[in-house]
């Protein structure tokens, strides 16, 4: 297993950069196939966004 790197700044550990393991990215796409998307998902983006931004 490799190590990784370690960022500092000013000698203080501020971020660790980890090699990926394998059974996370063997996960990626498992749901595939188990539902569907309707065609018009982004029908309602922006009031969703007007939510959330508020009016303006």
């Amino acid at each position: 297993m490799e190590s990784g790197i370690v960022i500092s700044r000013n000698g203080t550990p501020v971020a660790r950069l980890l090699p990926i393991q394998a059974d996370i990215a063997s996960r990626i796409g498992i749901s595939k196939g188990e539902f569907e998307v309707p065609e018009d998902i982004d029908a309602n983006n922006a009031r969703v966004a007007a939510l959330f931004l508020g009016s303006r």
